[in-house]
């Protein structure tokens, strides 16, 4: 409570968040094949790609997705559950089942752009078994190894005939969090097929450039509620009332005045958006002829 020669004024806050959940789907923001049979080939822009073991030595196919996180989730969302979707579109005779294994990514790679059910020649700055395609050196050995990617598998699944498989384990939640917290490091996975070596155990899994077979990557969450507002300082100075508060980040604050704490006549004095970074607003709120004020903030969740 502040006092001056004319004013009195006070500040309440006012939240009403409780824990919210959400869910967000997302598609790859980049995929390709690697192919030791193809070996110097991109598949950049093809619409389904190789997992398994192709009818010719060398047989080893694997595939590399990334999907960008960017703004898809809310700041501060704590991620409960990710799941990784893939579809197989076609399988050659009558394979195996195939445990696969999703990999962590460590080294940068890129997409490309060729197409085609057996890709085409890669240029300069496409990946393909040889080379990821960034630098202009190879892999650690052909179609990636330790330390291109982690030796220990993030998920796994039994892929058997047509249909949709799902990867989820608290590895996969972990990754996540961990490109959450360092967007540079997220290079995506690789997904190796436990029969590679087996001529014929093959699959062909849709590649984001198919709508209808793309992988997905589904991550659920919940959104604590915010940090209390700090009131920093409130104080009269000639003409108004100076008010500073702190604002924890992912909220978005209305600074609100009534001549009438108890009154439901309450008027929105200011905005503050601090949707990525803390921020401590300095308000100036002119106080005219007014004996008594009283201020509060409310605070909103920013989607």
């Amino acid at each position: 409570m502040v006092k001056s020669k004319n004013l009195i004024a006070g500040i309440c806050l006012a939240s009403g968040i409780a824990v919210s959940a959400g869910s967000v789907t997302l598609k790859p923001s980049a995929d390709t094949g690697l192919s030791a049979f193809n070996s110097n080939n991109n598949f950049g822009r093809t619409d389904s790609l190789i997992l398994g073991g192709i009818r010719l030595s060398p047989n080893a196919s694997r595939i590399l997705l990334r999907f960008e996180l960017g703004d898809a989730l809310p700041a501060n969302a704590v991620i409960t559950n990710a799941s990784l979707k893939i579809k197989v579109t076609k399988k050659k005779d009558t394979p195996p089942d195939a445990l696969v294994k999703v990999f962590r990514m460590n080294t940068p790679w890129s997409e490309g752009k060729k197409s085609g059910q057996q890709g085409a020649l890669g240029t300069a700055g496409e990946a393909t078994w040889k080379v990821p395609g960034t630098n202009g050196l190879a892999w650690a050995a052909g179609g990636a190894a330790f330390p291109d990617f982690e030796n220990t598998a993030s998920a796994s699944q039994t892929l058997k005939s047509e249909g949709t498989y799902t990867f989820t384990s608290e590895n996969l939640i972990k990754d996540l969090e961990t490109w959450l917290a360092n967007p540079a490091s997220n290079q995506g996975w690789i997904l190796v097929d436990g029969n590679e070596l087996i001529p014929k155990a093959v699959r062909r899994i849709g590649s984001r450039e198919s709508a209808a077979n793309s992988p997905q990557l589904v991550i659920d969450f919940e959104v604590p509620p915010p940090p209390p507002v700090t009131v920093l300082n409130i104080a009269p100075i000639p003409g108004a009332v100076e008010i500073r508060f702190s604002a924890p980040a992912g909220n978005l604050y209305t600074l609100q005045s009534s001549e009438n704490l108890s009154g439901s006549n309450w008027t929105a004095i200011t905005n503050i958006a601090a949707k990525f970074t803390s921020l401590e607003p300095v308000i100036q709120d002119p106080i005219g002829d007014k004996p008594f004020l009283f201020y509060r903030v409310l605070i909103r969740q920013i989607d």
